[in-house]
């Protein structure tokens, strides 16, 4: 068993056990996290489905089956919740999937996702979101890490500005 699986297994027993402890939202926490720093896993999303499911939240079950292998009619009926509350606007639904879950090859989609997205008339949008998100991440890379230090750099100098004002104001009143 390479790394990789290694890593996902131990994910899903953690899963598990949240469940196992009845802990529904550290699961979907959880396995919400590893998807979004691995990427698009259709199983997993299909197991957080189930999970929002089990915590009675149609929607977010939905939310995750959209774009995940799942099938059944609980699976539709949640799906088309998740339709409704976005108003039955494909660009709505597509900002509301999860980033992890938009990709920017339509055909790397399973084939009921494919099936799913196509009926709704989203396939072509979730393709050009993915690829709007990647741009986004590409321009604020470095730059946003800069400006997040030049800010920090900025509030440290603002506090120790203040310390210096306040530590002469006191010499002011009290005397050297």
């Amino acid at each position: 068993m390479d790394t990789g699986s290694r890593r996902v297994q131990s994910i899903l027993q953690r899963v598990e056990d949240d469940l196992q402890r009845g802990d529904y939202k550290l699961a979907e926490t959880r396995l919400s996290d590893y998807l979004r720093t691995t990427g698009y896993v259709p199983d997993l999303l299909a197991r957080l489905g189930r999970i929002a499911h089990d915590m009675r939240d149609p929607c977010a079950a939905g939310r995750y089956w959209l774009t995940s292998s799942a099938e059944g009619q609980d699976v539709d009926a949640a799906i088309d919740m998740f339709i409704h509350r976005c108003g039955n606007d494909p660009r709505q639904l597509v900002s509301s999937v999860p980033r992890y879950a938009r990709l920017k090859k339509f055909d790397d989609y399973p084939a009921i996702v494919r099936s799913r997205l196509n009926a709704l008339d989203a396939g072509e949008i979730i393709v050009r979101k993915a690829h709007e998100d990647a741009r986004a991440g590409a321009a604020t890379g470095f730059w946003g890490n800069l400006k997040s230090w030049l800010m920090i750099l900025l509030f440290f100098a603002a506090l120790l500005g203040g310390c210096v004002g306040f530590h002469r104001a006191l010499h002011m009143i009290t005397g050297p």
